[in-house]
């Protein structure tokens, strides 16, 4: 009788443990997701260019600008200084 008592609380304490650690793991994974989601407003804030040649639009940090004149690829800025 007395070993189930002790296994019952062992098994209480294991469970509580395993909870407490869950508890952890998912407030770290909302932070982390949180993280992300700012991140992405972040980026969603940046400026957009359109490249001089094909006339697409794209982040201002992705484009290869050159006095004022920005190009979506090396591509199209190769072509634009042979076109001059």
């Amino acid at each position: 009788m007395r070993s189930i008592f002790l296994f019952l609380i062992v098994i209480v304490v294991f469970l509580l443990v395993m909870a407490v650690i869950r508890g952890r793991q998912q407030k770290k994974f909302e932070q982390q997701l949180a993280q992300k989601k700012t991140q992405k407003n972040a980026q969603g804030n940046e400026k957009m260019v359109c490249c001089e040649i094909c006339q697409t639009y794209l982040p201002e940090s992705q484009a290869l600008c050159v006095e004022d004149k920005c190009f979506c690829s090396k591509k199209h800025l190769q072509q634009f200084v042979d076109n001059e």
